[in-house]
C-alpha cells in the first residue's frame, strides 16, 4: 500500500492531472508530491490531500448481513473470520457491534498472519477444526477470498456448505459467483465509487476534503441456502 518512488516516476514523466487511489488507510504523506492534483480514494480514510474518499457503509453491512443470519437463516452461532489489517478490524469492529445488538455471542476466529486472503482462510479453518471445538452455524468473513480460503479446507474435510456451516463474504468479487458453492457475499456500490471518484479528479472546483459512505447489497447464494 506504500508506493515506491519508482511507481510514482510514470505520474511525474505523464503529467496526469488526477489520481484516484484503490485501498483504505495507509500513509498518504507520499501525497504531498501532488498536492496541485485532485486526488480521490475509494476506501475508508481521510488526508489533507484527499478531494475525496468514499466507500461502503460498514455498519449498514453487518446490519444487512447480521439481520439475515436472524431472520431467514435462523441461527444463533456465528463466528468472524479476517486477517489484522485495518480494513478488516473495521469489519470485524461493527459485526461485533451487530451481533451485540441483536442478542448474538459472537465468537472471533483467531487472525492469520498470511500474506493473501486465500491461504489465511484456509488457515483458519484448518485451525478450527483442529481446535476440537463445535463449529458455528454461520461464520462471517471479513473478504469473499478468505470465505473461498474456508470453503475449499471444510470441503476437503467433509464439512458439508451450507448444511454444516453458512459462509458469508464481502466484496462479491467475480470470482464469488463462480465458486462451488457460489459465495454469499456483501456488494459494494463499485460503479457509484468510480463516477464519485471520476468526478472528483475532473472537477476544477476548489471544495473542502469530504468523505462519502454508500449503501451496499447482500447477494444469496448456495453457500447460505
Amino acid at each position: 500500500r506504500q508506493p515506491k518512488e519508482s511507481d510514482l516516476l510514470p505520474l511525474y514523466k505523464h503529467a496526469v492531472d488526477g489520481i484516484i487511489i484503490l485501498g483504505s488507510y495507509g500513509d498518504l504523506s507520499w501525497t504531498d508530491a501532488f498536492k496541485d492534483l485532485p486526488i480521490a480514494r475509494v476506501g475508508h480514510g481521510t488526508h489533507p490531500n484527499l478531494k475525496l474518499s468514499i466507500g461502503v457503509d460498514e455498519r449498514d453491512a453487518m446490519r444487512k448481513i447480521f439481520h439475515y443470519i436472524k431472520k431467514d437463516l435462523k441461527k444463533s452461532t456465528v463466528a468472524f473470520a479476517g486477517r489484522g489489517l485495518p480494513a478488516h478490524k473495521n469489519r470485524l469492529r461493527f459485526a461485533s457491534e451487530m451481533a451485540k445488538s441483536m442478542g448474538f455471542d459472537m465468537r472471533i476466529l483467531e487472525p492469520s498472519n498470511m500474506d493473501k486472503d486465500f491461504e489465511s482462510g484456509s488457515e483458519i479453518a484448518r485451525n478450527l477444526l483442529n481446535s476440537g471445538k463445535k463449529l458455528p452455524e454461520v461464520i462471517v468473513c471479513a473478504t469473499d477470498m478468505i470465505a473461498m480460503g474456508i470453503v475449499k479446507k471444510f470441503c476437503e474435510n467433509d464439512v458439508r456448505i451450507p448444511e454444516d456451516v453458512a459462509i458469508i463474504g464481502f466484496d462479491d468479487i467475480p470470482e464469488a459467483s463462480n465458486y462451488n458453492p457460489s459465495i454469499t457475499s456483501f456488494r459494494q456500490p463499485i460503479k457509484a465509487y468510480a463516477k464519485a471518484c471520476f468526478d472528483a479528479v475532473t472537477d476544477d472546483t476548489p471544495v473542502p476534503s469530504s468523505e462519502k459512505i454508500l449503501e451496499g447489497d447482500l447477494l444469496i447464494r448456495k453457500s447460505t441456502l
